[in-house]
């Protein structure tokens, strides 16, 4: 669904300006693109538009037009789109204002069309007027002539403009002067009366035909102000609105100008140019370029016709809000840059704050231990000996979940983890979650209720295992002696597993408080862990896709919920 607008250089829009932000709305919540056209026939602006995109199928309202705007004005744009449409199907919609159009406004300034419908104006109106003047040469005196035909120079201005409405005060002065002056049929003028009276007619004829010509090109100028004002509008609305506003506005620029092809290049460190966003196909060499300096490092490339001046500064506008829009991109990835380093200094600075509280312990207990087994002078008893041995591997099993959980908050902070996913059994990786809590003597609280029939879900089994063995590793710590379920269900596309205790449960703020690195229960010893698990475990689990959000436990306690989309 493509919407066009055409701003019309000669002022005739059907649509208000105020409206069209209404009809972009409109056409983008239904989908669809909204583009702004700019020429000086809407039936040609549309079709070209439709046939560089391919269109096969044309929507446009019933004219407006009334029956003297087609006399006067010839085809509307809706006949002119049939008649020219070819091969694309066109449909007409009726509608309230059928008819109701404005009254033509016939100064339009110069076109050639315009010119010689002046001219066949002229030609036709100062034959009838002479015919029927001649029928009633006796009852007329020469000033009620003279102003007839002025009025037929005057209509010929308003028409054609200058040249034409000229040219009628000479013929018709001609006229005037063979046909109803003394000595009839002759350029003699006998009277001086009447030499005074053709002459002021020549004068005044040409006057009101230069100020006719004067408004109709003030009414032009005023009409293409007009139209780069709403392109320009349209154009700040691209550049503040768009998802991806550089290709956006790229592709406005080719649009406004009905050029072949628009570029933004930027120059490359080792030199030349290097298109990065580009509207419409590569032109041939022997296309027009109209290049416009964006900054120091870049530019805009347009390919078709030669730009007028009032093109250019319409470009130059284009060329500021492409600057403006790639400093606000630069400024945004160095925001981000910076972000990414703050929270790494913060991850940082609670690693140092951990290895002085929780790394410690379990370092002191294998120290110790090792030096006591190393002591040649202190006699252990075998009993002794196997408690002291138990002592460092149990502390060691604690430095190494500690680092485990350090390098992996350490990889979601510098994005280094890169999940392989693929269809994975959810049995088979709770099976496994519950394989490593064997030597756990809080695992006899562990209870698993899953259906063979479950589907497989698009993850990564060895990330998908670490997420549910934190999460029911914090759930047997946190679960007040009570059993621990995990338990698996589909909805729709996507696959919930959850792990639910019966512990005393938290509130909303400490729901999400939780997930933050380095937080632990009020109750927890130092020594116990860093914190980092749950924050870990979210990260994971979106890492593939996926989410962990908790929720209360019915009765009360904590409910973590995995979930992870299905595999096909």
């Amino acid at each position: 669904l493509l919407a066009v607008h055409v701003a019309r250089t000669d002022g005739l829009s059907s649509s208000t300006p105020a409206s069209l932000p209404e009809l972009q709305a409109l056409v983008e919540s239904l989908g669809g693109h909204y583009h702004v056209l700019t020429g000086d026939d809407p039936s040609e602006a549309v079709l070209q538009f439709a046939r560089a995109e391919d269109a096969t199928q044309l929507v446009i309202g019933a004219s407006r037009r009334r029956w003297i705007n087609r006399v006067l004005g010839g085809l509307g744009t809706a006949a002119s789109i049939i008649r020219e449409s070819g091969s694309i199907d066109v449909h007409i919609v009726t509608h309230g204002h059928v008819d109701r159009g404005r009254l033509p406004q016939l100064g339009r300034g110069l076109s050639r069309r315009r010119q010689l419908l002046g001219c066949l104006v002229g030609a036709i109106a100062l034959l009838a007027v002479s015919g029927l003047i001649g029928q009633l040469r006796g009852d007329l005196t020469l000033a009620s002539i003279g102003l007839i035909y002025l009025l037929v120079v005057i209509t010929v201005a308003l028409v054609g403009g200058l040249l034409p409405a000229v040219a009628a005060a000479l013929l018709a002065s001609a006229a005037v002067n063979y046909w109803f002056t003394p000595p009839y049929y002759s350029f003699r003028i006998g009277d001086r009366n009447n030499a005074l009276a053709l002459s002021v007619f020549v004068v005044v004829a040409a006057a009101v035909s230069v100020v006719v010509d004067l408004a109709a090109k003030r009414a032009e100028q005023a009409a293409r102000s007009s139209a780069e004002a709403e392109v320009l509008s349209a154009l700040a609305g691209t550049a503040l609105g768009a998802a991806e506003p550089l290709p956006a506005l790229v592709q406005q620029l080719r649009e406004v100008f009905g050029a072949d092809a628009a570029a933004l290049q930027e120059l490359q460190p080792e030199g030349g140019w290097t298109t990065t966003v580009r509207a419409g196909a590569e032109p041939a060499p022997a296309v027009h370029r109209s290049i416009e300096p964006v900054g120091e490092d870049a530019r805009l490339v347009v390919c078709g016709r030669p730009l007028s001046g009032s093109d250019v500064r319409l470009l130059r506008a284009f060329a500021s809000h492409v600057g403006a829009v790639r400093r606000t991109e630069r400024l945004q990835r160095e925001a981000a840059e910076a972000r990414t380093a703050e929270a790494a200094d913060q991850v940082r600075t609670a690693l140092l704050a951990a290895v002085g509280h929780d790394l410690r312990t379990p370092l002191a207990t294998i120290k110790a231990s090792a030096s006591a087994l190393l002591d040649d002078g202190v006699a252990l008893a075998p009993q002794d000996r196997q408690e002291l041995l138990a002592g460092i591997e149990s502390a060691a099993d604690r430095l190494t979940r500690l680092v485990v959980n350090l390098l992996d908050m350490s990889g979601l902070v510098t994005g280094e983890v890169a999940p392989k996913l693929e269809p994975t059994s959810i049995q088979e990786v709770v099976a496994r979650v519950v394989q490593s809590f064997a030597d756990d003597p809080a695992a006899r609280r562990l209870e698993v209720e899953l259906d063979e029939r479950l589907p497989a879900v698009l993850a990564d089994a060895g990330l998908t295992e670490r997420v549910l063995r934190l999460v029911t590793e914090n759930a047997l710590a946190y679960g007040a002696s009570q059993p621990v379920l995990v338990q698996a269900s589909c909805l729709g596309d996507r696959m919930e597993v959850r792990v639910v205790d019966r512990g005393p449960g938290l509130d909303s703020d400490g729901k999400e408080r939780s997930f933050q690195p380095f937080q632990r229960a009020d109750d927890v010893p130092l020594g116990a862990g860093i914190g980092l698990g749950l924050a870990v475990a979210r990260g994971l689990a979106e890492s593939q896709g996926g989410s962990l959000d908790p929720e209360d436990t019915p009765g009360g306690g904590l409910t973590m919920v995995l979930t992870l989309p299905l595999a096909g």
